[in-house]
């Protein structure tokens, strides 16, 4: 009778030190998959900065390489025939207008996802190069 006790004992013994370490082995694993979402997380911020920040510089400086353009363009506005002259400065409005809209989105953008970026980064480039044109075939155009 005695060692069927001890047995008993052992066993639930047994069963109690087998299910805490399945519960901490649960735990642990918890805590490893939090960890490394937190620190995948942690990497895209990271990467999305650096290329923000290069980004930055390129946008600032067609921005300002834009509105350089812009203010010859409105210079030249007074060289125009009076018939000319206001749609001139319509056209140079509008651009104006197009490259203030593009400072806007480029400050107000924030960062959600990868994918937000990408795809944000993407448009963005696309139409910073679809006003360089239009500014520079406006400027040519008008010659």
């Amino acid at each position: 009778m005695k060692t069927i006790k001890i047995n008993i004992i052992n066993l639930f013994l047994l069963m109690s030190m087998f299910m805490g370490f399945t519960a901490c082995n649960e735990e642990c694993d918890d805590k490893t998959a939090k960890e490394k979402m937190e620190q995948t997380t942690d990497d895209m911020k990271e990467e999305f900065n650096e290329e923000y920040a290069q980004l930055e510089d390129e946008v600032e400086e067609q921005m300002e390489e834009n509105r350089k353009w812009l203010e010859e363009m409105k210079a030249k506005t007074e060289d125009k025939a009076e018939d000319v002259k206001e749609e001139y400065k319509e056209q140079v409005a509008k651009l104006e207008e197009r490259n203030d809209n593009l400072k806007s989105r480029w400050k107000d953008f924030k960062y959600d996802t990868k994918e937000n970026w990408d795809s944000f980064k993407e448009e963005f480039k696309h139409d910073m190069k679809s006003l360089r044109d239009a500014i520079q075939d406006f400027g040519e155009d008008n010659k």
